[in-house]
Parts: C-alpha cells; structure tokens; sequence
C-alpha cells in the first residue's frame, strides 16, 4: 500500500512542500528537480514539518525531502561549519580532533544550546548546527516564524523532540523522501512517481552528467576519516536518527524495486534487489 499510494502517474508539474533537512543533498535535490522540471517545490528553506506561518496552498500536504546515514550527516554539518568561508587551512587530523572535542561536550549535555565559547573555538562562530538527532527533530519541530529565518527551529534543540513513533509516522506520509546516498536513485524514483517512466539517463552505468551536486566549496571527506573513540559518541547522539534512516532504507529499496520492475529497468545497478527488506 505504501508504494501505490506514493506512486501519482501522469500529474505534471505537482506542488510538493520540502522538508529540507540541513546537510542531506537538499541543496543538490532542488538544483535537480529545477533542472529536470519535475515538480514545483513552494519553499526554499530549511524548514520544519509543521509551519502555520507560511501558505503551502495545494501543496500543504504534498511532503517530500531527503534523509542521509546518520554518521555522514553529523560529520558533514561538522565541517560546513568548521571550513564555510574560514579555517580553511586546517589540517584534517585537526578537523578530527576538533570533531571530538564538540562530540564530547554535545553528548554530555542536555541543554537547549551547547557552549557559544566552545562553538567559537571550534568554529570561529558563536553556534552551528545542533546534531542531536536532527533528522527526527525536523520530523518533529514546529516553526514559530517564516521558514526563511536562518536560524529556524528545526536548528534547535529542544526537550520532547524525540518521539520516534511519531517521527516513524511522518516518514509514512511523506509523498516522496530520497536518500543522499543514493542520489541517482532516489531522483529517478521521483521521476517515476510524477511520469510513471524514467529517462534513459536513469538505466545503471549511464552518465550521470544531469545531476546538479551542490557541495559548498567544501573539502571532501569521509566517514572513515572519524576518529575510533568519536564514533561511539556520534552515535550516542544520532540513536533515533539511526532508527529513522533504517527504517526509510526499508521502505526506499521497497519502492525501487516495483519501479523497476514496473520500468523494465536496472535503475540502481540490482542495489535495491540485494537489500534485505
């Protein structure tokens, strides 16, 4: 049931309302559908699940965003906010140990906000993102202003934004989620929704020259690049978020496998067909 009531052959141009999650290819994902014509997204903002200040029209209830593997996510707000603009001479053994040190102070505290003179230290700005469970806080959060304030709710912390259960049942509305991991993929799993086909540029091994990859001016990096003794308090932080992209991961290869099927195409070279649902 899932799959057919995400699947919407042949509605054109839908208005869909994103829940764009800092850090998990939002920026790429809009870039893309732009390009391709797939759908009108009606906000550009990060911005959270509810929001009573801003009219969504017809696409109120027509949700879609991105999810990314949670240790990937935690790392890449970690060094949007360490080398946006600055410290770009920092080495990535020092990235690692700074990475440690907010680590350890953010999973020892439960406090709204974490240190200002610490954020200062690490990032050379008075706050960064906050990355407790922020996947299942955007799920979660309620905006109190326009979304267009940088600094929205979905940033903050706040004590009762962790109820996973309901962060589980968002996931089940959602009209569309992609996941960073899976770009390609995930865009032409879009694709099929509105069109109910797929391009040729879609089929496994074609060239992957259409997709728009918005990176930041950022340095590479990788999960590996983390430190053994940060990795537990990474995880420490990310628990429901884990549980969340689990259970999206499920639901996604599920998806790609009827449109595959329904396409009579290898669309993530058999990725999908090797996952245990």
């Amino acid at each position: 049931n899932e799959v057919a009531n995400a699947t919407a052959t042949g509605v054109g141009k839908l208005k869909v309302r994103f829940i764009h999650i800092p850090k998990t290819a939002g920026a790429s994902f809009q870039q893309t559908v732009w390009k391709q014509g797939l759908v009108d997204i009606v906000n550009h903002d990060e911005c959270c699940w509810n929001n009573d200040k801003f009219d969504y029209g017809e696409a109120k209830d027509v949700k879609v965003t991105f999810l990314r593997e949670p240790r990937s996510h935690v790392l890449s707000q970690f060094i949007h906010c360490r080398h946006f603009r600055q410290n770009r001479n920092a080495s990535r053994q020092e990235d690692m140990k700074a990475l440690h040190t907010w680590m350890t102070h953010v999973s020892s505290t439960s406090a709204p906000t974490y240190d200002k003179n610490l954020s200062r230290k690490i990032f050379n700005r008075p706050h960064c993102y906050d990355p407790r469970n922020m996947q299942v806080r955007y799920f979660l959060c309620s905006e109190a202003r326009r979304c267009s304030a940088q600094m929205s709710a979905g940033h903050e912390f706040w004590k009762g934004q962790d109820n996973i259960d309901l962060a589980m049942s968002h996931l089940n509305e959602l009209w569309f989620f992609g996941l960073k991991e899976h770009f390609k993929t995930s865009m032409c799993l879009l694709e099929w929704q509105v069109r109910g086909n797929v391009s040729e540029h879609c089929r496994c091994g074609a060239s992957e020259s259409w997709e728009r990859r918005n990176v930041h001016g950022l340095p590479k990096h990788d999960v590996s690049e983390i430190l053994p003794e940060t990795l537990p308090l990474v995880d420490q932080i990310t628990k429901n978020d884990k549980a969340l992209y689990a259970a999206a991961e499920r639901v996604f290869w599920e998806r790609v496998k009827v449109m595959e099927k329904d396409v009579d195409k290898d669309v993530s070279c058999s990725g999908g067909l090797k996952k245990e649902l």
